[in-house]
Formats: structure tokens, sequence, C-alpha cells
């Protein structure tokens, strides 16, 4: 058993028939940007680039994701899926990747459509965020 202490705007959890676990995701209202304030990140995503459209009731930021290995392409997916039918009013996903941090190969090739941009946080930091609209 697992414990967590991370509080989110949606969790989601994929399970088979057995009731065995294959992967589990956590949205919330802000990016996991060390630095940027929860409150203010849409002045902070405007300097960036031009987010016009993100409004704190249409965005949210994945924090978290697991699956089993065999699983993670058909997984992600899924869970991407399922989030925008579960919440019609989200229009963007955000990935924050903190600099040093793979994705990994599942990420680039579920994402690889989707917009890309490298953020100059600070002066020797960067983290690229990698977006999805409906």
């Amino acid at each position: 058993m697992i414990c967590s202490s991370e509080r989110s705007l949606l969790a989601i959890t994929l399970s088979n028939e057995l009731d065995e676990i294959l992967a589990h995701a956590a949205f919330l209202d802000y990016p996991n940007v060390a630095g940027v304030d929860q409150a203010e990140w849409i002045d902070w995503l405007n300097v960036y680039f031009d987010a016009a459209g993100c409004k704190s009731l249409n965005t949210v930021f994945m924090h978290y994701f697991v699956s089993k290995a065999d699983y993670a392409h058909g997984c992600a997916r899924e869970l991407v899926c399922t989030l925008f039918n579960a919440i019609p009013d989200v229009h963007y996903c955000f990935l924050a990747v903190p600099i040093g941090v793979a994705p990994g190969l599942l990420w680039a090739i579920l994402l690889s459509h989707l917009v890309a941009v490298k953020l100059h946080l600070y002066s020797d930091d960067t983290t690229t965020i990698t977006t999805t609209t409906v």
C-alpha cells in the first residue's frame, strides 16, 4: 500500500477487471514549478508565451503519472482522454518537466504533435512545458 499526502483537483486511477491498478495520474490547477506562486501562475505563463485562453477554470497541470510498464502507452492515452471527458470545461492540460528530468519515450510519442516550449525561469534553470488542448 502506498500512502500519499498529495491533494489533487482530479485523480484518475485505471484498473483492470481483476481490480489490479494499472495506472494513476493526479492533476492540479497550478504548475509544479519551483518559484511559481500557485495563485499567480497565469501571469507567469503569459510571460513566456501567449496563453490568453488559459484560465484557472479551464486549465490543469499533470503533477503525477505512474503505470505498469507493459500498459504505459495505453494507460497514458486513456488517462488524458478521461481527464477531458470527466471535466468538459478543461481545455488545456500542461506537463511541466524540470531541467534534468526526462519524461521518457512514452510521453515523447504521445505528445509529439503538441506544442513544446522552453521556458527560462531563472538564469540557470529551464523548464519545458508541454500543452495539450481539445
